[in-house]
């Protein structure tokens, strides 16, 4: 079962319309063990109601260990469509505003379509979509 842990939102100020930017960051559990992370943003300015996000995936060298040694970063944008259907696409790294994480890669969109863990990056996104309170109030 994936949960997600919640940090508070921080704000800054776009610097082209002088509304707020909200950015978030949040880390993900698969049966109480962390797996992941994801960092999201949007603002109120944007033509179109989108959340840019990437999500990264951790791996540990060694389970017992509470550092993990590699993450793989998915950029990615999340919208509502007229039918309030929910979508997610898969994006280039410099599509994202974040440039690199920390001991990881960011995946372009044809990496990240070919690897092997995009199944579980669509499961993390079922769950923003269901819970993340931030996000679903935006879109």
């Amino acid at each position: 079962m994936i949960e997600i842990e919640f940090e508070k939102p921080n704000y800054t100020t776009c610097e082209c319309c002088g509304n707020q930017v909200t950015w978030l960051t949040r880390f993900v559990y698969k049966d109480n063990e962390a797996i992941a992370f994801y960092y999201a943003t949007f603002t109120e300015h944007a033509e179109e109601k989108e959340v840019k996000c990437l999500v990264g995936i951790c791996e540990w060298e060694n389970p017992e260990s509470e550092e993990y040694t590699k993450a793989t970063g998915f950029p990615m944008v999340l919208w509502v469509d007229e039918n309030q259907q929910a979508n997610v696409s898969l994006l280039n790294k410099n599509e994202v505003p974040w440039e690199n994480i920390l001991k990881g890669k960011i995946l372009d969109r044809e990496e990240a379509l070919n690897h092997p863990y995009k199944e579980e990056i669509f499961h993390i996104t079922d769950h923003i979509f269901w819970e993340d309170k931030e996000i679903i109030n935006f879109l």
